[in-house]
């Protein structure tokens, strides 16, 4: 009796199941507006193994899916994730349910509320899979110790001093987002110049799409912030020696650095 019940306790997760536990969590952390200690340490478990190379063959499925549900989905459906479900339940779930789940988180929209997005950029959980390179949280052993982390900007003087040291994702956050516009079809792209379209495609993030198959782009992300008399943000991506001419071109100046930090106007 005692090894039914534990057969029972083990059968995998259904992708219906799982988004229920989602959106259970998701209505709750709208409400709470804050992650409990525990589902810190989770958070930065998983953040772990996002990054870093696994060999343990349920490890491997775990990364193999937060990997697909950040790319497809974004950082706050990984923070759900990892605090509703973990590395336990997704490994022991099916695979056709694994991918049916992506698909059902794709199209709610519980996952886009603005605590959410806060609460994910304050776990600096990866913004993209090309994020994923980089090593800054590699030996973070104390990532559960949010609290000193310094606070989202909410006024856009903040946003433009915190420009260049903070995540694109987080930074925005602080404009509590009404609506994100993105994937641009690539064919219109010719229409910004030569100089802009060729910046644009020597970007990683163009040929990584290019390489895949993609029919648009999300070199442009567009953001619409609630309020109506804010400025749309247009976010832009090009490679890394056009980009260097076009601030050249266009005669911008630093406004901060990581030798010296704030810069004087």
């Amino acid at each position: 009796m005692e090894k039914q019940l534990h057969s029972v306790r083990q059968k995998p997760v259904t992708a219906t199941e799982a988004m229920g536990r989602l959106v259970s969590k998701a209505k709750e952390l709208i409400v709470l507006g804050c992650l409990s200690d525990n589902e810190k340490r989770r958070t930065a478990d998983t953040i772990k193994i996002l990054r870093r190379t696994q060999s343990a063959s349920k490890r491997r499925k775990y990364k193999l899916f937060l990997c697909d549900l950040l790319e497809k989905t974004g950082p706050p459906s990984v923070l759900l994730c990892a605090i509703a479900l973990g590395q336990v339940v997704i490994a022991n779930m099916r695979q056709r349910d694994r991918h049916r789940l992506i698909e059902l988180v794709e199209n709610d929209t519980h996952f886009s509320h603005r605590t959410i997005q806060r609460l994910a950029a304050r776990c600096q959980i990866p913004v993209s899979l090309e994020s994923l390179n980089s090593n800054d949280l590699e030996n973070m052993d104390n990532t559960h110790d949010w609290q000193e982390r310094p606070a989202i900007p909410d006024t856009y003087e903040e946003q433009s001093l915190q420009a260049a040291s903070q995540p694109t994702y987080e930074m925005n956050i602080g404009r509590q987002i009404e609506l994100m516009w993105s994937k641009a079809p690539i064919d219109l792209i010719p229409q910004l110049g030569d100089f802009m379209k060729d910046a644009i495609e020597s970007s990683y993030q163009w040929k990584m799409e290019r390489a895949a198959g993609e029919p648009t782009t999300d070199c442009f992300v567009t953001i619409v912030p609630e309020d109506e008399n804010a400025d749309i943000s247009i976010n832009l991506r090009v490679g890394q020696r056009l980009g260097l001419q076009l601030l050249t071109l266009l005669k911008l100046r630093p406004l901060w650095s990581s030798l010296l930090g704030h810069l004087p106007p």
